[in-house]
């Protein structure tokens, strides 16, 4: 790619050029034409709000999506990406994160989305992004114990730990039933956890593992398995997190496929009462039980760490 007050011209790897792009930088208009390989009009935009229409229209009957920032002020930009035909707006379709000189893309859309991820049961999938606020007091001896809620502060899910080594600790769902039990492998090389189903340690309930992708770490970085995966050869999905910077993402497989993100939130009140928030969006038809999980398997592991 390269570009030229406002031109761009978009090549494959052998240099054969694919599209181009035209427009001012400055111009009044402030418009841009995206034109295939025989100059012509395949796309044009419109800003202040960036609007794509079909060809070198600018009709709204032609409009195929529009771009806006997520929010006026931003340390990082962040764009909501709307659909034409999601005229309400309440969820964007798309959003795109830049991370530096980096640009990820991910997919938003809660009745469009094509990953489901079950691992705990479906009965913990919803078809639209949640997001959850996991809260653990820091003054709590056992550091272990979080209260997970909805936005509107439901309870969902709790965790407590139920060992005087702090390697168990059990999720329950908000009436008290065992869903998931976290079991840390001793003697393991690479901090290994395993998760099972209901109260149990039994290797038949065993749904799936989790371990540090390697011995030693700038930044957390584990590969899960899932209980059929025997060779692991390649993980099943895998988290990658700075604790310092309390934030963390969620993969599907060896990819670059988000399901989950998730960073800590300080606030005064929830340091003047000694509690530590992590806040976590859930994508769409994802597991939040399995996700939450994993966040619970990343906290214990920093803290064994940081204790060491």
């Amino acid at each position: 790619m390269t570009l030229s007050d406002g031109n761009f011209s978009v090549t494959d790897v052998n240099g054969n050029i694919m599209f181009k792009v035209k427009g001012k930088l400055l111009s009044i208009r402030d418009r841009r034409v995206l034109l295939d390989v025989s100059d012509r009009p395949v796309i044009l935009t419109a800003h202040r709000r960036w609007q794509v229409f079909r060809g070198d229209s600018s009709d709204s009957q032609d409009l195929l999506f529009s771009v806006k920032k997520s929010s006026i002020l931003q340390f990082k930009t962040e764009l909501d990406i709307f659909l034409a035909t999601n005229i309400k707006e309440d969820v964007c379709d798309f959003r795109v994160k830049a991370f530096q000189d980096t640009m990820a893309q991910t997919s938003y859309a809660p009745l469009a989305s094509t990953v489901h991820v079950s691992v705990i049961g479906a009965q913990f999938c919803v078809p639209y992004p949640l997001d959850l606020a996991i809260v653990r007091k820091v003054m709590v001896s056992t550091g272990g114990n979080f209260v997970v809620t909805d936005a509107s502060d439901n309870i969902m899910l709790k965790i407590e730990v139920r060992s005087a080594l702090h390697d168990r600790r059990i999720l329950f769902d908000a009436a008290g039933n065992p869903i998931v039990t976290l079991k840390q492998k001793k003697w393991s090389m690479h901090s290994r956890w395993q998760v099972f189903m209901g109260d149990s340690k039994d290797d038949a309930d065993l749904l799936f593992s989790a371990k540090t992708s390697s011995f030693i770490q700038l930044k957390t970085k584990l590969d899960v398995f899932l209980a059929e995966n025997t060779a692991e050869e390649l993980c099943d999905f895998k988290v990658e997190g700075s604790w310092l910077d309390g934030s963390c993402t969620i993969y599907a497989g060896n990819c670059s496929a988000i399901v989950a993100q998730m960073h800590r939130k300080h606030t005064a009140p929830s340091i003047l009462l000694g509690k530590d928030k992590f806040t976590v969006t859930v994508y769409p038809n994802v597991d939040y039980a399995f996700i939450v999980s994993l966040i619970v398997i990343l906290d214990a592991i920093n803290r064994e760490g940081a204790e060491n």
